[in-house]
């Protein structure tokens, strides 16, 4: 949820910050960029995950309000925990720089960036209705007191509450009307806790997270709650303390990280990552398994995605001569022979001087997105400094003393990489504005084992798939030739209803690599009874991905939809998916 601004001061932000709101309040994207205010990141995000649920409470709301469901209730969300390291959505948080343990670096997408520590099952009645503030994080001092378990920056707590468990505070109002969510942070024996307050948002009015029944690859409330749980699991990283230090006129951002200060007076000051995105959700496959996330803000493209990648990072040490506040840097990356592949910017004008003996980081998007996979090879870089000079200014001069460079996948594995220094290692003057840099980027060596498995979540829109037609999927090669043809619905298995979802897996006749598909055609196929005609159905969306291999262990085939993605009929009765659409 977006942070509160502190009414007093209209200075800074707010005392309690990063909820997920309702949508009445603040929904859709928003066009400012997030800024940084000195605080830190998390190096890792290791979770701890406390399902507090009295007796005679539930996590789905009647009439499924049973133990069966609240354990898939539970099973969903700890899957998501499990499965978001070293995927792209997770990558969107590495353009997200600040300091960690005393250096500088991203937030965690590769393998093991984001773990499940530890699980609890609390049946302790809820000590007041509706809950505090205060009674969130006494659960949360209770289990680390009884557990002996370890907090810091790179620790968060998730508290999840059954069903319509409402909780109001001065700061925020009510779960009912006001907010679905929060995250924060509270003091304990000299550190800090990180956690947020997880309500069943199924149960709450305004809450639905964009999520719809129809769409729901798992369960629908668990599916929901995992959308908001990334949406504050999003801004944990990037902002764990959102509220800061102590607030004052010579601190006014306190040790906040990364969020909007574009405009004090906007709708969107203060907003998180999440905020920006709020209630937007994407379907995704993580490790294979099927999703329903929230959308999060990409700096880069100043757009909402669900995920980032190829990038590349410029690691850069300014050494006795600054980089003046109104001179600028730019970086061209040169493919061998086919010359500038795509040109960004280190440091804007006015943006800020890069002082003597400073290090600045940034991330951007590579574009196209085939450097990292060779089909457009990086053989060098080209730095640039232009001077805008002032009145009574001369060119400036600026020495580099180090500079490193590294390529990444969307998974965030490293491709390939450059590190130089000097004393300095480079001057940029008026009269030699440039340096040219080799950096041989080559194809990246695949050591993974093929992949076994195909998987398929496909929602039926407003028009079912009768249950006497059938589904097939044709697996094709980059040529168009089959490959495998599996079916995902037989005759007379029962219909596939209006705004139904339905997941499938099939083995690999041939495992394979992701290279080996060109594209996937899905099929329907009418066998008419007496008095009928051919079958119409509307296909809403398709996830389809690989799995079964190992680094990476999945891999997504496609991902589109639409209202609908296609309406296969008796006259039209194939859709061919390409390979790598919506991924």
């Amino acid at each position: 949820m977006k942070p509160m601004m502190q009414l007093m001061l209209k200075l800074a932000r707010v005392l309690l910050a990063g909820c997920a709101g309702a949508a009445a309040f603040w929904s859709g994207a928003h066009a400012a960029n997030l800024s940084y205010h000195g605080g830190p990141i998390m190096q890792t995000a290791r979770s701890v995950v406390i399902f507090w649920l009295p007796p005679g409470s539930h996590f789905v709301a009647p009439p499924q309000d049973n133990a069966a469901q609240d354990q898939l209730y539970e099973d969903t969300i700890q899957k998501f925990f499990t499965d978001l390291s070293g995927t792209a959505y997770l990558n969107v948080t590495t353009q997200y720089i600040g300091p960690c343990s005393g250096n500088t670096c991203s937030a965690p997408a590769n393998p093991g960036g984001v773990s499940l520590a530890t699980v609890i099952v609390d049946q302790t009645p809820y000590p007041n209705s509706p809950l505090q503030d205060g009674d969130v994080q006494n659960e949360i001092r209770n289990q680390i007191a009884q557990r002996g378990l370890g907090f810091d920056l790179n620790t968060e707590f998730f508290v999840y509450t059954g069903a319509s468990v409402q909780e109001c505070n001065g700061i925020l109002g009510c779960t009912s009307t006001d907010f679905c969510a929060y995250h924060s942070e509270f003091d304990l024996n000299g550190g800090k806790v990180v956690y947020a307050f997880m309500p069943n948002v199924n149960s709450l009015p305004g809450c639905s997270e964009g999520v719809s029944a129809a769409g729901a690859p798992n369960q629908f409330a668990a599916d929901q709650e995992v959308a908001v749980t990334s949406h504050e699991l999003f801004e944990s990283i990037t902002d764990p303390e959102p509220m800061g230090t102590a607030i004052n006129f010579l601190d006014p951002f306190g040790n906040t990280a990364w969020w909007d200060s574009d405009n004090l007076f906007s709708g969107t000051f203060g907003d998180e990552i999440g905020d920006k995105c709020n209630q937007i959700p994407a379907a995704t496959a993580l490790q294979g398994k099927a999703f329903i996330v929230q959308q999060q803000w990409s700096n880069d493209t100043a757009a909402c995605v669900a995920a980032f990648g190829p990038s590349i990072r410029f690691d850069v040490n300014t050494g006795s001569d600054d980089l003046r506040g109104d001179s600028s840097s730019t970086v061209a990356l040169l493919a061998p022979n086919q010359g500038t592949l795509q040109t960004l910017t280190l440091k804007a004008q006015n943006q800020g001087s890069w002082g003597n003996n400073s290090t600045h980081a940034v991330v951007t998007g590579l574009r196209p997105a085939t450097i990292a996979t060779g089909a457009d090879p990086l053989g060098s870089f080209v730095l640039r400094l232009t001077s805008h000079n002032g009145t009574f200014e001369t060119d400036d001069n600026w020495n580099v003393e180090n500079l490193a460079v590294v390529v990444k996948d969307p998974g965030g594995n490293v491709q390939c990489s450059f590190a130089q220094g000097g004393d300095p290692l480079v001057r940029l003057t008026g009269s030699a504005p440039t340096d040219t840099f080799a950096m041989p980027c080559p194809p990246p060596v695949v050591t993974s084992a093929p992949f076994t498995t195909i998987n398929f979540t496909i929602v039926t829109g407003s028009d079912d798939l009768r249950g006497d037609s059938s589904a097939t999927a044709d697996l094709r090669d980059p040529d168009g030739a089959t490959l495998q043809t599996v079916t995902l619905k037989s005759q007379d298995q029962g219909g596939w209803g209006n705004n139904s979802t339905h997941t499938l897996s099939f083995g690999l006749d041939s495992p394979a690599g992701l290279a080996a598909f060109g594209s996937v055609v899905l099929r329907l196929t009418s066998h008419n009874g007496t008095f009928e005609s051919d079958d119409n159905w509307n296909v809403q969306s398709a996830n389809i991905s690989l799995s079964g291999g190992s680094n990476p262990p999945s891999a997504c085939l496609a991902n589109v939809g639409g209202n609908p993605f296609a309406r296969l009929t008796g006259s039209g009765p194939t859709v061919t998916i390409g390979a790598g659409s919506g991924c």
